[in-house]
Formats: C-alpha cells, structure tokens, sequence
C-alpha cells in the first residue's frame, strides 16, 4: 500500500516535473518518461492512483508537452489509452468526462480559426484520439442513455465535440481498424449499431435542456456530418444483392437515423424562434443525404421496402425535396412490381404510413394532390383518395 502511496505523490507532481525534464532534455524526451510514467502502473490499479494518472496526464497536457506536436502525440497516445480502460470499465466516469472535454479543447486550440482545416487533411492527434475512444464512448453513452446518470450530458458533450473533429480520413482509418480483414465486419457492425442507436437517442430525446437550443442545433449539425460519413462502409462493406452481403438490420439503422435527423423538433424552424433558415437548410440536407444513398442501392431497395416506405415518406415532409421523395416511391412500387409481379408490400406499406401521417394532419391538401399525380400512373386508386 505504501508503494501506491509514493506512485500517487509522484503522479500529482509529475507536470512540474515534467517542466523541468523538458527543459533539461527536450519535449520529446519528457514526453517518453512521462509515457513510461503513466504506463507504469498496472491496469487494475487502486482507485486513488487511477485518478492520480488520469489527472495526472490532463495536467501535463496543459504545459509545454501540450504545445510541442511530436511530445504532445505520446503523451496523447497513453493518456487515450488509459481513458479508454476506465470507459471500458464504467469507472471513474466523471473524471473521465472531464478529460475527454480537456483533450477536445485542446485538439481545437490547435485550430487557426483563420485558416480552416481542409477536409483532406489528417490530423495525427485527432486520430489517436478517435481510434482509441470513440467506439467505446459511444458503447458507454449506449450504457448511460435511459437511466439517471449525472454524467451523461458531460459524456454526450464529449461525444459530439470527438466527432466533431473528425475528418473523412479519420473515419476511414476507424473502418479498417474495427474491420481489418473484409471477411470479420462484426466488430465495426456493432460499432455501427450502436452508434445508430445513440445518435437517435441523442435527437429524438432531451438529452440537453428545451432552452439549450444552439446546442441541440449544433448537435444536429455534428451528427448530419456523421451521417455522410456512416454511409461509406455500408456502401463499401454491406453492399450486395442478397444478404448476408447486404445487411438489412444495419441499413434499416441507417435510414431510421436519416430520418430522425429529418423529423428532428431541432431542426423544424417554423416550430422554433431562431435561425431558421439554417435549420431549414440542415433538414434539407439530411432528407437529401437520404435520397442519395438510397438511390445507390439498386435491387437490393427490394430488403427494406418497410422500412424505407416510412423513411420516404417522412421525407416528402420537407416541401424542397417532396417531388424527388414521392418520385423514389413510385420508382420502387414499379421495382416491385417487375421483380414480382406486383407492388402489394409497397402499396401495403404506403397505406400504413399514409393513414399515420393523415391521422397527425401532416399531409396537407398540396401533398395530397401531388401524391395523387405522380402515384396515379402505376395504382388504380390513388393512396390518399377517400382518406
């Protein structure tokens, strides 16, 4: 015990220390030792050294280590690591929250509002952050969500700041980390399946306060962006005609999400004061996000006729994109029926939806007329008569 008593005093001390070994050797020398440092004590280690090496990494992040990118990479690189093994374990949660906000800020202090970042760039920092993080944030947010936890808006905030550092190079090197060899694609479905889950918690539900509305609009706009990143491993690794080449339950998540995004309170501007223009346009974007993967899909639409109907639909709610959402269902009513030789799972779905959406007084005359005209052609009753 005496032992991790000493390693405790030493952890609490170690960034004055460390300015000492950075001067006398140089950044990437003290880096190395406070590396060797950090890593020193086993895993299980009691709860007060635990803490001591958490805070111990944020603080020395804070110097001079923090500033010099080569010293600031290794120190990153284990500090990641260990917050990595406390989110695995749930412990130490609200230190861990507290950290991952540290190092978010740190990693945009880096930023020259100025000069903004290219999206083809690749940060090596952003990239040990996300690589050793994010697939276990988001599991621990999953475990959060639903109970009363005083640290999930912390951990959440979190989250969304992570992702938005990430570049479309830095998702990609997370897809072939999770899913090195095409034929295990477990571990990145499940990272992907979760990430669904919590991303439609995250705006379907209050995680943040009704009057923090610049976040919760900010949060939608990170999650937009994740959106059009989320669609290329599918496109790339669950793709096929039949499955299980073609994974019905991830893209079924992907389409729910779309739409989520799409339906969002946050995002509905005649509903809320404030920018609404902005808001219209983010909506905009997301039923167009999900138009544009969808059209990718070819026969393999035929899979997720149910769910798509529902998606398709709640797109036309968006008035820019109704003709282009309305012209996607005839074009998969007709699919079916040359696949089939008919379009009954499609009609079948559309008359589900349709009643749901009359019932809530979101089809209005305009979209009833115009549902009629373009559906006319391939039903011998239009949908919305009689309803």
């Amino acid at each position: 015990m005496m032992i991790w008593y000493g390693e405790v005093a030493l952890m609490t001390s170690w960034a004055s220390v460390a300015r000492e070994v950075c001067r006398a050797l140089g950044a990437a020398e003290a880096a190395r030792a406070t590396a060797a440092l950090l890593d020193a004590p086993a895993a299980a280690a009691p709860p007060p050294l635990a803490r001591a090496r958490l805070a111990a990494a944020q603080d020395v992040l804070k110097g001079p280590l923090g500033q010099d990118p080569e010293a600031r990479n290794i120190v990153l690189t284990s500090a990641c690591h260990h917050l990595r093994v406390h989110l695995a374990r749930r412990d130490e949660l609200a230190q861990c929250a507290d950290m991952l906000a540290e190092l978010v800020a740190l990693l945009w202090k880096k930023e020259d509002p100025e000069r903004p970042v290219p999206q083809e760039d690749f940060d090596p920092d952003v990239d040990v952050l996300c690589l050793n993080t994010l697939d276990v944030l988001v599991e621990t947010v999953l475990h959060l969500i639903g109970g009363n936890s005083p640290v999930l808006g912390s951990m959440v905030a979190g989250l969304l700041g992570t992702m938005e550092l990430l570049k479309p190079a830095h998702y990609q090197r997370l897809w072939s980390h999770l899913a090195p060899h095409p034929h295990d694609r477990k571990p990145l479905k499940d990272f992907l399946m979760r990430a669904f889950l919590v991303f439609r918690h995250l705006i379907e539900q209050d995680v943040f306060p009704s009057d923090w509305m610049v976040l919760r609009v900010q949060s939608c706009k990170v999650l937009l962006s994740a959106l059009q990143d989320l669609a290329k491993p599918l496109l790339e690794r669950f793709m096929g005609d039949e499955p299980p080449q073609f994974d019905t339950q991830l893209w079924s998540g992907y389409l729910e999400l779309g739409v989520a995004l799409v339906t969002c309170r946050a995002l509905q501007w005649e509903r809320c004061a404030g920018r609404g223009p902005d808001r219209a346009r983010m909506r905009q974007a997301a039923g167009l996000q999900v138009l544009a993967v969808w059209s990718r899909l070819g026969s393999a639409q035929l899979h997720l006729i149910g769910v798509a109907v529902g998606a398709l639909l709640e797109v036309t709610l968006v008035g820019a994109l109704r003709r282009a959402a309305l012209g996607a269902l005839v074009a998969l009513m007709a699919a079916e029926r040359a696949a089939t030789g008919s379009a009954r799972r499609t009609e079948a779905a559309l008359v589900d939806k349709l009643d749901s959406l009359v019932a809530d007084n979101k089809a209005d005359e305009h979209y009833r007329r115009l549902f009629d005209t373009v559906s006319v052609a391939y039903l011998p009753v239009p949908l919305l008569a009689g309803t």
